[in-house]
């Protein structure tokens, strides 16, 4: 099962049609990020946002789309990103799977009657979240949307951002970057905590063994791989961590 969310950055129809799959996958628009959804001949399942983004044209489709709406005023404390990224979060944790498509419940989505790993849930692998349109020209925002990813982190839910150039997500604990399934020829490691202790790498053009990664440093930024699978080690500490094409 996958869940796009897709806000109102940089946004490619393109990209969203790449992750789709029909009836596997649940469609969030975060406010103006809604119309990258419609304009890939979509409907979204679920509609977040202020709609200070939008215009009248994209209202009334969103209103004929029939997607359950969370319409947010524009003065708050947090983004519409995270505001959905939250909602989101919030419903999994209380043990539900996203239903895609029009359902007779107004949330659009279904209980099931046993609990069930909601990360392993189908053949096809865990629960993705997939977050695009996060990037863009607005840096506050982009490195707001980078920060949200730790709580799906926090709560062993496998999410990451993309664009066109990058794959981002959060990672704490150790991890495996395969070859056959990397994003692009580079890939860099920034701190998301102060420090990152006892941190190797093994498996890519520049190794390291054993060593804190602080904030103030570009260490280990534009790595590359080499022959095969990259594998990422840490004792304590969070990493960001970024794949990148030209």
């Amino acid at each position: 099962m996958k869940i796009i969310m897709v806000a109102a950055g940089n946004a490619d129809k393109n990209i969203i049609n790449e992750y789709y799959t029909p009836e596997k996958t649940y469609l969030v628009g975060i406010d103006g990020g809604t119309r990258f959804i419609l304009d890939a001949g979509l409907v979204p399942d679920l509609f977040v946002g202020d709609m200070d983004s939008l215009i009248i044209s994209d209202e009334e489709r969103i209103r004929l789309s029939e997607a359950e709406c969370v319409k947010l005023v524009p003065e708050k404390d947090d983004t519409d990103t995270e505001h959905a990224v939250r909602l989101i979060l919030e419903r999994l944790k209380s043990g539900w799977v996203p239903a895609p498509g029009r359902l007779d419940d107004p949330a659009g989505i279904s209980v099931p009657d046993e609990p069930n790993d909601l990360y392993d849930q189908d053949n096809d692998g865990a629960m993705q979240i997939i977050i695009l349109g996060a990037t863009g020209t607005r840096l506050d925002h982009t490195f707001a949307n980078i920060n949200l990813l730790k709580l799906f982190e926090e709560n062993g839910i496998n999410a990451f951002i993309r664009d066109e150039h990058n794959r981002i997500r959060v990672a704490g604990k150790n991890i495996c970057l395969k070859k056959a399934e990397s994003f692009g020829k580079y890939f860099s490691l920034l701190p998301f905590t102060d420090e990152v202790k006892g941190l190797s790498i093994k498996g890519a053009k520049y190794e390291l063994d054993d060593y804190i990664l602080t904030r103030g440093t570009a260490r280990c930024v534009s790595n590359e791989y080499t022959e095969g699978d990259v594998f990422i080690s840490f004792e304590s500490g969070s990493l960001i961590v970024i794949e990148s094409v030209d």
